[in-house]
């Protein structure tokens, strides 16, 4: 599959063009992914039915513990590891390369996604914190409208800074991805001048992804409610009232939809480097012409 990444494109025309790459070369990128994407969707099947309330699964872990230990634990390590590999397929199919070196920067870029998730986890918990030990006045205490908006400007701050600092990430991973460079923060300076038109494609981006996944989610949707009310019923006393073949189902639609949210991801990891390489060729272009200038002003 041949891509023209380094090519300047509007934000329009990198999502049109990251649809057409991949409707024109479905058959070559089906066939290069859909045995890791079925094993990943899969696994992650199985872990979400895990997280799901289920009587008859708890009282067969609390009667086999180690057993259940086990299976559990191989589950959400195949999920962990086909993900991995899933993305590492995805970038092969984008970058050319192998997944033995892709891997690598896979790792590195979503070790350091969890790292920064988890820092903005920790200042807002301790912004909650902070806000629980702030005394208010009797007034207040009554009200507690003061602190109810000081709390929502904090968190609304929070959420700027969180959102300003790490758009720009979007452009300096994939750069490292592309094996620009070994170091994923290098670019961050030239990707923050460009960061209106990063957001936007990106707020683009995901909101026909989100509508995509919506529409794609209704059946495991359904599914998942009536396993969830069914099992609330349970714990109350009342019976079940669901079909032997339900749990079969809900796992095969959960696959199907799994199946169905890599390939939209795969959209928008593609329309991302589309819109990577459309600001290196816009700052080659403004680096040769500054060149130019500097050279005739010499002459």
């Amino acid at each position: 599959m041949e891509i023209e990444v380094y090519k300047y494109r509007s934000v329009r025309n990198c999502l049109r063009d990251a649809y057409t790459a991949i409707s024109e070369n479905l058959k070559s990128v089906f066939r290069k992914t859909w045995w890791v994407v079925s094993l990943g969707a899969i696994a992650l099947s199985f872990t979400t039915y895990f997280f799901l309330p289920n009587m008859a699964l708890h009282v067969w872990g609390l009667e086999n513990q180690i057993a259940s230990f086990v299976v559990q634990s191989l589950v959400y390590l195949a999920t962990i590891v086909f993900g991995f590999w899933v993305l590492c397929a995805f970038w092969h199919v984008i970058n050319g390369r192998r997944w033995r070196e892709n891997l690598p920067r896979v790792i590195v870029t979503q070790l350091l996604s969890a790292a920064i998730a988890c820092l903005f986890k920790i200042a807002f918990d301790l912004l909650a914190k902070w806000q629980l030990s702030v005394p208010a006045s009797p007034a207040e205490q009554q009200t507690g409208e003061s602190a109810s908006i000081t709390w929502l400007f904090a968190v609304i701050g929070l959420g700027i800074v969180a959102v300003v600092t790490c758009i720009p990430l979007c452009y300096t991973f994939i750069r490292f991805m592309m094996g620009k460079h070994w170091l994923p923060f290098v670019g961050y300076g030239r990707a923050f001048r460009y960061w209106g038109t990063i957001f936007v494609a990106m707020l683009l981006i995901y909101l026909l992804a989100g509508i995509a996944l919506a529409a794609v989610s209704l059946p495991g949707v359904i599914l998942v409610s009536a396993q969830l009310y069914s099992q609330l019923g349970a714990l109350g006393g009342d019976p079940l009232n669901i079909p032997g073949y339900f749990t079969p189902l809900l796992i095969a639609t959960l696959t199907l939809f799994y199946f169905v949210v890599g390939y939209i991801s795969l959209w928008a990891q593609l329309a991302s480097t589309f819109l990577y390489g459309s600001i290196e060729t816009q700052q080659a272009e403004k680096t040769k012409h500054d060149r130019e200038e500097n050279q005739t002003a010499i002459y």
